[in-house]
């Protein structure tokens, strides 16, 4: 009759033998596994709301970032951001609940389905006023979503030029004149670019105004009141070298910018005192091509 000491060891040679096994079992494996996502849609947001203060902006169906997990603050815009595409819940929720008491704490601004397409860039922008009555009023120009489809010429297609969009989202302004000059200290030309150009218009979402890179300066003038005229120079930018890549504006060819008109702030939104007045704010939406290879390791 075996001992308890062959039993033992016979234990362990059939648990060593199992052990084996299990690790030729897995000598198929090429290594680790790698989560490959799908084609994703490219989505930034813009907040064009001059009544409240920073705003998350989240899709809701499905755990993703936010846009900007610091909230976005008026007048100013996310990165693009990779997220699924197909039918999505976008909702937008004031950070300081405080901002505007008349908005319910925790009630989202905007709760809406946005259809996202994989490989598609969108620029989201959300205008109006988030309060919807003003003294008891209800308010004409209620918060809602411009969706822009950004279809975006490459770095090659622009070549020596850079590509420009014009966006018209500053609420209670109507037709604008829109021009262009090589400096905001410029006389203004006798022809404007664009004519009469109505509130949530753009000019293009394949930025087909396409001029020769070099500095330029974005000029609106309101139709009702023509001696109002509101001027931005477009960020000059830096040429890249073989050290470092460009610094991406008007100067360096093959970028594309687009330019939006903001409404007025409300105090709750003021930078200063002297802050009373729709601007035009830069924003860049495809850098100029590198000059030096990004270093990945």
């Amino acid at each position: 009759m075996p001992s308890f000491r062959d039993t033992a060891l016979v234990g362990r040679a059939v648990l060593a033998g199992l052990t084996a096994c299990a690790l030729v079992a897995c000598s198929d494996d090429s290594g680790p596994t790698t989560n490959t996502p799908g084609p994703l849609a490219y989505v930034r947001v813009i907040n064009a709301i001059p009544d409240t203060q920073s705003i998350l902006y989240k899709f809701t169906d499905r755990l993703e970032n936010p846009l900007d997990p610091n909230g976005v603050v008026f007048r100013a815009a996310s990165a693009y951001q990779g997220h699924a595409p197909g039918q999505r819940q976008f909702r937008a929720f004031m950070l300081n609940p405080s901002a505007s008491l008349a908005i319910a704490a925790g009630a989202p601004l905007i709760d809406q389905t946005i259809t996202l397409r994989p490989d598609q860039y969108y620029t989201i922008v959300h205008y109006g006023r988030a309060n919807r009555t003003v003294a008891g009023v209800a308010s004409s120009i209620a918060d809602s979503l411009l969706i822009l489809e950004d279809s975006i010429p490459t770095n090659a297609t622009l070549g020596n030029n850079i590509g420009i969009r014009v966006v018209h989202v500053a609420s209670g302004v109507a037709g604008v004149d829109v021009f262009a000059t090589r400096r905001a200290s410029d006389a203004l030309p006798g022809t404007p670019l664009i004519a009469n150009f109505g509130y949530l218009r753009s000019s293009g979402n394949t930025y087909p105004t396409r001029v020769p890179a070099d500095s330029i300066a974005a000029r609106i003038r309101v139709v009702a009141a023509p001696t109002i005229v509101i001027s931005q120079q477009a960020p000059n930018g830096e040429a890249g070298t073989d050290q470092r890549n460009p610094l991406t504006g008007a100067r360096t060819p093959g970028a594309a910018l687009s330019v939006f008109a903001f409404p007025a702030p409300t105090p709750t939104t003021r930078a200063n005192a002297a802050d009373t007045l729709p601007i035009l704010r830069w924003f860049v939406d495809q850098r100029a091509p590198n000059t030096q290879p990004i270093n990945r390791n």
